[in-house]
């Protein structure tokens, strides 16, 4: 992946721990698109759409739209390594947790 990442926002960090106990995987997508270049919609779940801008590469290798990315294509474009993307993708509680206080604190991916 080639885009650059961006940081999140104090509103986004506060939108994100408001929604994290309810929709864990919402929230972190939603962050995500914001870091991968996304954000138009903040309130965006989990949704499925058409490739588009080139914030993401699809395996297909047509670029995709960071704003209709589902889980797991937002997981795999933002380069995690291969047993941190597999837990994620997974839903494993204790990823999601570690991930949600990384972006806390850091308001960037750490790679």
């Amino acid at each position: 992946m080639n885009a650059a990442v961006r940081r999140l926002t104090k509103r986004d960090v506060e939108d994100l721990l408001e929604r994290y106990d309810e929709d864990p995987i919402g929230a972190l997508s939603a962050a995500l698109r914001r870091l991968l270049g996304g954000g138009a919609d903040p309130d965006a779940r989990t949704a499925v759409g058409p490739p588009g801008p080139e914030s993401l590469e699809p395996p297909s290798g047509r670029a995709g739209d960071a704003d209709d990315a589902d889980w797991e294509r937002l997981v795999r474009a933002a380069g995690f390594g291969p047993e941190r993307t597999a837990d994620l993708v997974a839903g494993d509680q204790a990823a999601l947790d570690t991930l949600a206080a990384e972006l806390n604190e850091l308001r960037t991916i750490a790679r």
